[in-house]
């Protein structure tokens, strides 16, 4: 019975959409309970009085101005939602040309650095080298290892880089197994 207080139950009542064992449930209860019978009389009431009052006049081309102002509102939708989504890409496209300006500008930069040592290099290492190897024949094994040696410490992450880690690999290997 405490389901036949629900709004649920009401609604359903109201808009006569009961079953014919729901309706026989609830005519059963309105014969008992005194607060719901005043409260549907109440509400047979008001319905009864809806449904006798006349519906007002609109005016004349009421429907056709709403219309037209429902279209007029989504288009103005329509359209700010457009705009908002092309500035919205606007924006996306100068971030991404800033951006690959500036990485371009980095690697223009970066690459101008290396070109310059380079440069130092060849300037320093090489010429004199070149001279020394002119002058005296014998220094040529000793060139080689000079070379040999400052290839490996000017190569970032090259041979020397790999013999550190191998180094260090070993050590740890022994370090946790002894």
């Amino acid at each position: 019975m405490s389901e036949m207080h629900s709004e649920i139950w009401w609604e359903r009542a109201l808009d006569g959409e009961l079953s014919a064992e729901e309706q026989r449930l609830w005519d059963e209860h309105l014969a008992t309970c005194e607060p719901c019978r005043q409260e549907w009389a109440a509400l047979a009431q008001v319905d009864w009085m809806l449904r006798m009052t006349p519906a007002p006049a609109l005016p004349v081309g009421f429907e056709q101005r709403t219309l037209v102002r429902v279209h007029q509102s989504h288009r103005q939708r329509r359209t700010l939602t457009m705009l908002a989504g092309g500035v919205g890409l606007l924006l996306l496209v100068m971030l991404a040309g800033y951006m690959l300006a500036t990485t371009f500008l980095t690697v223009e930069q970066t690459l101008g650095f290396v070109v310059a040592e380079w440069n130092i290099l060849l300037v320093t290492l090489v010429r004199p080298l070149v001279s020394l190897l002119v002058a005296a024949r014998v220094l040529i094994p000793l060139l080689l290892l000079a070379a040999g040696v400052s290839l490996l410490v000017l190569i970032p992450n090259g041979a020397l880089a790999t013999l550190a880690y191998l180094w260090v690999s070993r050590r740890y290997v022994a370090v946790t197994a002894g």
